[in-house]
């Protein structure tokens, strides 16, 4: 498109109905931690804060990736100045691994909220 001038604007929760998206899902507001560098996590965070407008971001974690989540959800909180741990659950999930045998897994799921 030539000669067309775009810019990005947050759709109001009315138009957000409207295509068929709601303003806040338990799935659109979670941050699953990888072994990606932790920036880009940190970026997903205020992303989901500030173009999504989520009022709470989970964080969830599993395995070896829990230091990174907690680094995140540091980092995050010291950016943007605003934020504070609502909850931090713990806990363990029975994974199949390669050979067809459980695995246990650490996993750590860190609520953030908006102040």
């Amino acid at each position: 498109m030539v000669g067309t001038e775009h810019s990005f604007r947050k759709p109001t929760p009315a138009q957000s109905n409207e295509l068929g998206r709601s303003e806040e899902t338990s799935e659109s507001c979670t941050v699953y931690i990888g072994r990606k560098f932790f920036i880009r996590y940190l970026l997903a965070i205020l992303f989901k804060l500030n173009i999504l407008s989520c009022r709470e971001v989970r964080v969830e974690a599993l395995g070896r990736n829990i230091y990174r989540a907690v680094m995140v959800v540091e980092s995050a909180k010291y950016i943007t100045g605003r934020l504070k741990v609502k909850s931090i659950l713990i806990g363990s999930v029975v994974l199949v691994g390669r050979s067809a045998q459980n695995v246990r897994r650490s996993k750590i799921t860190i609520t953030l909220e908006r102040l």
